[in-house]
């Protein structure tokens, strides 16, 4: 994946002086690619404003990388680079995306999908937590993760969860 960093940070406007002291001004960050992201910010003092002329740029860039990986996540989409968000920042998202749905099947869907990720890369089921801890999987988010999956994928349970789902949509179709 080739990423697209920020290349220029430009001050807009100010630092203009508030009334309360406070410094305000307009930042403009601009990626590699031509993508900007304007920023309003504040600071309390012109030290503090500086310092933050140093650090945004961090702070937009991993925004803008948790974004896209957030970006179209779903069982129909591969899990690949996407934008600022590398494969291993988008497979992270898919775990988290399936901690969180309601429906069992739903889930499932998205853990096959991860699945199939980790299949392709040659990684057993222990070396996940070490593979995706650079793109902010922790050990224990990962034992919680693989118990649902473990417990999701037992013998029978994925084609009662499709059968469940089938009659679910029948009966919403009625």
């Amino acid at each position: 994946m080739i990423k697209m960093p920020i290349n220029a940070t430009t001050v807009i406007s100010g630092p203009h002086i508030q009334v309360d002291g406070q410094y305000h001004g307009q930042l403009m960050f601009a990626f590699n690619d031509g993508r900007t992201v304007s920023r309003g910010v504040r600071a309390a003092n012109l030290a503090d404003w500086n310092q933050l002329l140093a650090d945004l740029p961090d702070v937009v860039q991993n925004n803008a990388e948790k974004r896209d990986a957030d970006a179209g996540i779903g069982a129909n989409t591969e899990i690949t680079s996407v934008g600022e968000a590398s494969a291993e920042q988008r497979a992270v998202a898919y775990l988290r995306a399936a901690m969180g749905k309601k429906r069992a099947i739903d889930a499932y869907s998205l853990l096959i999908k991860f699945n199939n990720y980790r299949l392709v890369r040659g990684w057993s089921m222990s070396q996940v937590a070490v593979n995706l801890a650079g793109a902010g999987l922790e050990a224990t988010e990962w034992a919680r993760i693989r118990t649902m999956y473990e417990y999701l994928s037992a013998s029978g349970r994925p084609d009662i969860m499709a059968n469940a789902s089938a009659i679910q949509s029948q009966w919403d179709d009625r």
